[in-house]
């Protein structure tokens, strides 16, 4: 009997709890809160300039990236801007050598190595060709799409990128080598 009476008690325990979640579901939430207005104010300013500095942190680099093309975007005029667009600069010249670091790895695991990772090697080379075409390497990077393709034996866009490369850097160290791949093909 002690039993059947505590199971009972347990049973009227979880129904007045369920019933209790469920009304307390059913009322209405207020109206979520206007979005603050971005003003262009020297503490935004500065919250970019913190976050530049502590870029070394993923989290801080994604944020002073997206905080500085915020302020270029929303405070043209603003007096204390003349030095983001450098700042943004520094970033993508970061992010572009991030990818050209992961690339050649992936490049020489699979070249050197016989690992694979030659399609790793080809999406890093080709997001850095789209996005950051001011990057400091961009003709190693062509060079290395180039011999991705050799590789790949996509011999019309190897082709293309090493006249891309010859092209676009005609004093380039890679020139030399790129018109040695074109005269082999």
């Amino acid at each position: 009997m002690k039993f059947f009476i505590k199971n009972l008690l347990f049973l009227f325990c979880i129904c007045g709890f369920s019933i209790f979640i469920k009304a307390q579901s059913n009322t209405t939430e207020p109206a979520p809160l206007p979005p603050k207005k971005f003003q262009c104010t020297s503490q935004l300013f500065d919250e970019a300039e913190y976050y530049f500095r502590a870029r070394n942190l993923r989290k801080y680099y994604i944020r002073a990236e997206n905080l500085i093309k915020k302020i270029l975007d929303v405070c043209p005029n603003a007096d204390l801007i003349s030095y983001l667009p450098k700042q943004l600069e520094i970033l993508e010249e970061e992010k572009a050598a991030h990818n050209f670091i992961v690339g050649k790895y992936y490049f020489k695991q699979s070249t050197e190595f016989k690992k694979g990772g030659l399609k790793g090697a080809k999406s890093r080379f080709l997001d850095i060709i789209e996005k950051y075409p001011n990057y400091s390497k961009t003709a190693e990077v062509l060079f290395l799409l180039g011999e991705v393709f050799l590789v790949e034996k996509e011999f019309e866009q190897a082709k293309e990128y090493f006249q891309r490369l010859i092209k676009q850097f005609p004093q380039s160290d890679f020139t030399v080598r790129a018109n040695e791949k074109l005269n082999s093909l």
